[in-house]
Parts: C-alpha cells; sequence; structure tokens
C-alpha cells in the first residue's frame, strides 16, 4: 500500500513539473538532477553498499557506523562538488548552458543525498524497512508541498522546482539524523580486526569499507552512464531542452515501476548476505520470474492506453512521448529482473563479478548511443535504452547462471507452485481488510 501511495505521489510531482514547467523546463530539471547523480555516483566509492554488507553481517558496531556515515558524506560530497564545479562549463558537459543560480542551488543537495542515501543503506542493513518506507514517504510528501508552495502557488517556475528538490532532501535529512539517534544497536557487534582481535579504528575501518565496496563502485559508476548516457547524448545533439523533456516524461512513467522493485532490491541485499546460500537463491528464483511476468502484463497496459494517460496527465505538449514510450517497452519490463539478479550477485560477495558486467555493458552502450540517438533523436534515445537493458538482464542471467549454478528456466519461467504465494498474499490482504471493517462495525 505505502509503494502504491509513493506512485501515486510521485505521478502528481510529474504532474506539476509538466502542467507549470513544460517541455524545456522539464528538460532543464532533468539536467540538474543528473548533475547531482552524477555527484553521488563517482562520488560514493562504494561506501553505501558497504555499509549495507557490514551491519547485515554484523561486522561493524552502532557506534562505527554513525561515525563513519558523518565522516564518508562530508568528505566525499566536498569532493563531488569540486569536480561538478570544475567541469561545469566544459564544452562536454550537458550542464554548460544552466543559469549560474541554478546550478549553485543544486549543489546544495549534494551533502543532502550521501547522507540520506548512506543512512538508508544502514536501516537496510538492519532490515528497519518500515524507516526506510516513511523516509521515501517524507521525501515525496514534502516535495509535493514546496512545489504547490513556490511553483503553483509563487509561480517560481524551474527555480522553485530545483528549490523544492533541495527542501525536500533537507526535510528527509533532518528526519534521518532523529531517527539515527535510535538505532538498532541490538543487531550490530563489534568489529574486531582478523589478527589482532583488537576493534578496529578510523582508518582500518575506511580501508576494510572500501576494500568490499570498491568493485560494487566502479560497476555502480559505469552502470551510471548506462543509464543516462542517453540522455547525455540527447542533449549534445539536441538544439534545446525540449527533446530532453519529451525523453525524460517518457522514461519516467517508465521508471514509476522501480518505485515498487527498487526498495525490494534494497531489501533482497542484505537477506541475500544473511542467508543460507540455498534459501537466498530460491527467493530470488521466485521473485525474478513473477516480477518479469507482472511487470509484462503491467507495460504492455500502460502501452495500450499511453496516450490518453500523457494527455490527461501531462497536457498535449507531451503528447511526443507516447511514441518514446513504445521503444522504451522492453527495457522496462525486463528491467526489474536485472536489477534483482545484480543484486543478489552483489550480496553473494561477488562484487567483481559485477563490474565487468557492467564494463561489458558500457561497451554496447557507447556505439548503440552513438549510432542512434544523433540520427532519431529522442526515439534514437528510447531504442538505446531497450537494447541496454536487454544486454543487462542477459549477462545477468549468464553469470547468475555460471555462479550460482540455477538453470535459466528457474529465473525466467513460472511455476504452478508460485500461486501458492499469491493464495497467500490474497487471503494476508482479504484478512487485514476484514479485521479493519470488524473494527469499524464494533
Amino acid at each position: 500500500m505505502i509503494r502504491i501511495s509513493l506512485v501515486v505521489l510521485s505521478l502528481a510531482s510529474g504532474i506539476i513539473y509538466a502542467r507549470w514547467l513544460g517541455p524545456e523546463g522539464v528538460g532543464i530539471l532533468a539536467l540538474l538532477v543528473l548533475a547531482k547523480s552524477f555527484a553521488f555516483r563517482y562520488g560514493n566509492l562504494g561506501f553505501g553498499s558497504s555499509f549495507a554488507y557490514f551491519v547485515a553481517a554484523k561486522k561493524i558496531s552502532a557506534q562505527q557506523i554513525r561515525r563513519m556515515v558523518w565522516l564518508t558524506s562530508v568528505v566525499v560530497s566536498l569532493f563531488s562538488v569540486m569536480v561538478l564545479l570544475a567541469v561545469w562549463r566544459c564544452d562536454f558537459s550537458p550542464w554548460r548552458d544552466i543559469q549560474t543560480e541554478l546550478f549553485y542551488l543544486s549543489l546544495l543537495s549534494v551533502f543532502l543525498q550521501f547522507f540520506i542515501n548512506f543512512h538508508q543503506r544502514v536501516l537496510s542493513g538492519e532490515l528497519r524497512i518500515s524507516a526506510m518506507n516513511v523516509a521515501n514517504i517524507i521525501s515525496t510528501v514534502s516535495r509535493i508541498l514546496y512545489l504547490v508552495i513556490l511553483v503553483v502557488v509563487f509561480k517560481l517556475g524551474i527555480l522553485g522546482a530545483i528549490s523544492s528538490v533541495v527542501l525536500s532532501d533537507l526535510t528527509t535529512f533532518i528526519y534521518q539524523i532523529l531517527l539515527s539517534t535510535k538505532g538498532n544497536a541490538n543487531i550490530i557487534e563489534i568489529a574486531e580486526n582478523d589478527k589482532t582481535g583488537k576493534p578496529n579504528g578510523t582508518g582500518a575501518l575506511v580501508a576494510s569499507l572500501w576494500r568490499y565496496g570498491r568493485w560494487n563502485y566502479l560497476a555502480m559508476f559505469s552502470a551510471f552512464f548506462i543509464e543516462e548516457l542517453p540522455l547525455i547524448l540527447l542533449k549534445t545533439f539536441s538544439a534545446n531542452n525540449v527533446a530532453v523533456g519529451l525523453f525524460t516524461k517518457a522514461r519516467g512513467l517508465g521508471r514509476q515501476s522501480r518505485i515498487v522493485a527498487e526498495p525490494v532490491a534494497q531489501v533482497l541485499f542484505p537477506f541475500t548476505a544473511a542467508s543460507e546460500k540455498e534459501l537466498a537463491t530460491k527467493r530470488t528464483n521466485i521473485l525474478c520470474r513473477n516480477s518479469l511476468m507482472i511487470m509484462a502484463l503491467v507495460v504492455s497496459l500502460m502501452a495500450l492506453f499511453i496516450k490518453p494517460i500523457i494527455v490527461f496527465l501531462y497536457g498535449e505538449e507531451f503528447l511526443p512521448s507516447a511514441d518514446i514510450f513504445y521503444v522504451l517497452v522492453p527495457g522496462i519490463a525486463f528491467w526489474p529482473l536485472g536489477r534483482f539478479l545484480g543484486t543478489h550477485v552483489v550480496g553473494s560477495g561477488k562484487s567483481k563479478v559485477m563490474l565487468f558486467m557492467s564494463l561489458i555493458t558500457l561497451a554496447v552502450t557507447i556505439p548503440v548511443c552513438w549510432y542512434l540517438i544523433p540520427r532519431y533523436g529522442a526515439i534514437g534515445a528510447g531504442l538505446s535504452v531497450s537494447a541496454i537493458y536487454m544486454v543487462r538482464v542477459l549477462l545477468g542471467l549468464l553469470v547468475y547462471k555460471r555462479i550460482i549454478g540455477t538453470p535459466i528456466s528457474e529465473v525466467l519461467v513460472p511455476r504452478r507452485t508460485d500461486w501458492v504465494y499469491y493464495e497467500r498474499l490474497q487471503k494476508m490482504v482479504r484478512d487485514k481488510w476484514f479485521k479493519k471493517w470488524r473494527a469499524a462495525e464494533s
């Protein structure tokens, strides 16, 4: 229910962006959000995944994890901001024509993003799922409130939109600071040095976190370019930001499915790290084959009604986004499958393998984007995204089969026994609503 609420709220913010900013403004906002994402991807150094793994495996104390979240957030955010300022006005930069005040304002979110992400990884390792859900709700709801005030009421346009992003990050940051004082210390044991038996110091702990997360960091850095290269090249080969805005809206509709899949993947990571191999593999297989079946159905229905959906939500200005959405359909349907497979591989301690997968996918991404986008514009960007996701899924299946030893059919083909889980879910929902109805009657 929480995830459905987040989807609805995200759509609401998307409607405000589209109706009050238009394709040009949506394109500018997408580029500013890209800057923040770029800073996080090259600056996080793999600490996020290390925090989740070390907490789930009980290799770090509550005091140590709080100190490390603050230390790494401050240091890597400062480094990331300096790099962004260095490349901002370069000829190859997608932000070279962004207004100065807008770019500086977006940089205020860099530190907030690092802290929020690192702390949520800690919550993931502690299996405090409800706390993660509350943080996501606070972020989404506060952003809409700030959007209504700054964009709809005060009509500040793109300045109000980027200000709402910063303010919602600040609101979430404050909540997570309060939450960090109530950490679940009971499930975390003090890490000890394997050789001396003494507690690790800050330097040794940073080194341990880096050693675990470095391969995943490089893989995620490559994954950033795999995800965003279509947008970057579309900006490079477009005379204005309208095409960027149209592509962003089409891709954004497809990414609504991630509001469910991404938190599931974050939870899957610590469960995989803390579970026996057989149990973890069974869980991932069930999740993969059922998510593929559900996503294929959902995306097909969306494609059937996408034009009236776009006109109703965003207005006729964004109707060209429908054609982009059509070519995104295969990638949208298969994205969760690739995400779950990759999460299982990393959770099994094979971070280096994910790096090689990302590098191979990146090697395919560059020529595909370079060929399609200059020729077909935003449609070419959509085709590139689908092609990239399909390559990623294929590599994920091959690696998963080789490392885990599971037949590909176990991952792709639904089983009759899976219906037991649907029946349990149906019964759980029915019982829950029945109890609420009885409580209301009484």
